[in-house]
C-alpha cells in the first residue's frame, strides 16, 4: 500500500472498556459517517463559484473555440458537446451559417446554465450519498490533548493507543489523511474546468471531489488534529448498525498511555493483558502536571 504521508504513528482515544476489547482481540471498530457526533461531518456540500450567466457565456466561448478556432483541441473522452462542436468544425461554414450556428448554441447554453441549481442540488446530493456508505477510523497525532482525553477517554478514566505506521504489513493507516479545518464550505472546480469537461477536453476526477469532503471539519474541532482514513463499502454491501471490525497487525500497536483518573484496578487489568499480548508495547501512566495545565505520562516499568 502506497504512503500518503511520512508520519510514524498516531493516536487513538478510547473507553477503558474498549481499550480492553481491542487489545484482546486486536481489532478496532470503524463507523459509518452517520453515527459521528458533528452533524456536519460527511455533509458539508460544494459552493459553486459561477453563476448561470457566466457558465452560458463560457459554454459559447469553448464551443466557438473547438468548432472554429484555429487550432483543433485534443478531445480526451467522448461527450456529445465535444462530438457536435468537432463535426461543425469539419464543415466549410459560411459567415451567414456560422452566426446560426453560434445563435442556436447560445439558446442551448442559456437552457443549461438555467439548471445550475438542479446540477448543484444533484451533485452534491451524490457526493454525499457516496461518502455516507462507507466506514471511517479517526485518529489523532496528539495523545497529550486534556480536552480530549475528557470527550473520548472517559473522562480521564480511559485511554489512548499509540498505533505506528508500519509499512512491511501494509496497514490502511499508511493512507490517512489529515483533515482540514475552515469556517466556509469549500468551493466546486473552477467555472473553465468544469465546462471542458462538458465538452471532453479534461476529465474530472469525481471520487477526488467526493473524498475531499470527508477531511473537511469546521475549524472549531482543530484541536483534535485529526487523520482519518475512509474506506467506501462495496456498492451491493448493506450500511447495517453502521459499524464495522477490522484487525490490525501486533506491531501497529506502539505503546498504551493509561488516564490520569483511571482506578488501580483497571489499570493492572489493561497492563496484565497488553504486557501477555504485546510485549513489546510500552505503557505509561498519565499525571496531572502540578505546575501546568498538563499531563505528565509517566512511563511505567
Amino acid at each position: 500500500m502506497p504512503r500518503s504521508h511520512d508520519r510514524s504513528h498516531f493516536y487513538k482515544y478510547v473507553t477503558a472498556n474498549t481499550a480492553e476489547k481491542i487489545l484482546e482481540s486486536g481489532q478496532f471498530l470503524w463507523s459509518a459517517p452517520h453515527l459521528f457526533n458533528d452533524p456536519f461531518d460527511h455533509q458539508v456540500t460544494y459552493k459553486f463559484p459561477f453563476t448561470s450567466a457566466e457558465i452560458a457565456d463560457k459554454l459559447c466561448e469553448v464551443q466557438e473555440r473547438i468548432s472554429f478556432g484555429e487550432i483543433e483541441p485534443e478531445i480526451v473522452q467522448q461527450k456529445p458537446l465535444g462530438t457536435l462542436s468537432l463535426k461543425l468544425r469539419n464543415r466549410e461554414l459560411q459567415d451567414k451559417e456560422k452566426d446560426k450556428v453560434l445563435s442556436e448554441f447560445r439558446k442551448g447554453a442559456d437552457e443549461t446554465a438555467s439548471l445550475l441549481g438542479d446540477y448543484q442540488e444533484n451533485v452534491n446530493n451524490l457526493l454525499i450519498e457516496f461518502l455516507s456508505h462507507s466506514r471511517v477510523f479517526c485518529v489523532s497525532e496528539t495523545n497529550e490533548n486534556v480536552v480530549m482525553w475528557s470527550h473520548y477517554s472517559e473522562q480521564h478514566r480511559g485511554a489512548v493507543i499509540k498505533l505506528n505506521c508500519v509499512d512491511k504489513v501494509d496497514d490502511n493507516l499508511l493512507i490517512a489523511r489529515p483533515i482540514k479545518y475552515a469556517i466556509e464550505f469549500p468551493e466546486y472546480i473552477s467555472l473553465i474546468d468544469w465546462v471542458e469537461e462538458q465538452f471532453g477536453l479534461k476529465i474530472i476526477d469525481y471520487e477526488d471531489l467526493a473524498f475531499k469532503l470527508a477531511y473537511i471539519k469546521h475549524r472549531d474541532w482543530s484541536y483534535e488534529r485529526e487523520w482519518r482514513v475512509h474506506i467506501p463499502l462495496m456498492p451491493n454491501m448493506p450500511v447495517g448498525d453502521g459499524t464495522s471490525l477490522f484487525s490490525k497487525d501486533p506491531s501497529v500497536f506502539g505503546a498504551l498511555y493509561l488516564g490520569c483518573r483511571m482506578p488501580q484496578s483497571t489499570q493492572e487489568r489493561l497492563t496484565t493483558i497488553a504486557r501477555r499480548r504485546y510485549p513489546r508495547m510500552e505503557i505509561y501512566q498519565a499525571v496531572k502536571s502540578k505546575t501546568s495545565f498538563a499531563l505528565n505520562l509517566e512511563k511505567i516499568k
